[in-house]
């Protein structure tokens, strides 16, 4: 499938007077940045997990595309279902005509559905997918799912689920049938709903747009992650790591906590948002307004001293 390589923003030039390169990079905003991990975990042979993070350029507005999948039916057919999943996504969110990121998801997943059926075998096998489109420099975040593969906000080590897993258990617990701790044990939690390629159609959920704000992640992962490590320890370890660091963080914990299954994680969010410990994005730019208004001061007096020293000559 044809692919597109990331824009990298790092490449634009700027030119101005002296010292205005270092208040425009004092006050620059901060960018979207990202990371992936997977592990095959300490029971399975092979990966059926895969993830996928691509920039797309469409005229004049950039975004960020990030997609997760968990294949369904074992060995090569799972690892061929998740990857033919996500590669349709990113394959029509780049290349196909399209304006409203909701509706390029849902278009863009009903394709990667009907792929994986074909391909599989009329539903020989299946995959479940997760996916957040990211407009830039605006941050309104735009995710669809099927299956169990989950989106999280964390703030700090606050967590926030986002999507609604399509699974047995899942709708037992939305029935009030059986408490969300019950349903990390229950036998059957695994047995999904929906998944894509199982069927010709499946329903897709979608979820914003909304705002993802300075000091929020968001987190896309498979159950491999999520089955293993409850809410508040994805909190504490995704709260504790930067984003270049976070996802193989949370890989590693859910391998430690058993490694039953294949483990990905995707984290995305502002490159200045820290970790809990860290400089919020809040103080960060608090510092970056400071070193803009002393950059400018210290030109202000370079200017003054360059008049007076001229003036005094004549």
């Amino acid at each position: 499938m044809r692919r597109q390589k990331p824009v990298d923003g790092s490449s634009v030039a700027r030119s101005g007077p002296p010292g205005m390169d270092a208040i425009m990079a004092a006050a620059e905003p901060p960018v979207i940045t990202f990371s992936l991990a997977t592990d095959v975990g300490r029971v399975r042979s092979n990966n059926e997990d895969f993830g996928q993070a691509e920039r797309v350029l469409r005229g004049n507005q950039s975004y960020s595309l990030w997609a997760v999948a968990d294949g369904v039916g074992g060995g090569p057919q799972g690892e061929r279902a998740s990857r033919v999943a996500v590669e349709t996504v990113v394959d029509y969110i780049v290349h196909e005509e399209w304006h409203d990121p909701a509706t390029a998801l849902t278009q863009a997943f009903a394709l990667a559905n009907r792929n994986v059926y074909e391909i599989t075998g009329d539903g020989a096998a299946a995959s479940t997918m997760v996916a957040a489109l990211v407009s830039e420099p605006e941050t309104m975040v735009t995710i669809a799912n099927v299956g169990d593969s989950r989106a999280y906000i964390v703030v700090g080590e606050r967590v926030q689920p986002i999507t609604d897993d399509h699974s047995v258990v899942a709708a037992l617990v939305a029935a009030g049938e059986m408490t969300a701790v019950e349903a990390r044990t229950a036998p059957g939690r695994n047995v999904l709903t929906r998944s894509i390629g199982s069927e010709m159609e499946v329903p897709i959920d979608v979820f914003g747009p909304r705002q993802l704000a300075l000091d929020e992640r968001l987190i896309l992962c498979t159950d491999g992650v999520h089955g293993m490590i409850d809410d508040e320890t994805l909190g504490r370890v995704a709260g504790s790591h930067e984003i270049p660091d976070c996802a193989a963080a949370l890989v590693a914990a859910a391998v430690e906590a058993g490694g039953r299954d294949n483990a990905t994680a995707l984290v995305g969010g502002y490159a200045a948002a820290t970790a809990a410990g860290g400089q919020s994005g809040g103080a960060r730019s608090t510092r970056r307004r400071r070193l803009v208004l002393g950059a400018v001061a210290v030109i202000a007096v370079i200017l003054l001293v360059t008049v007076a020293v001229a003036a005094q000559s004549h």
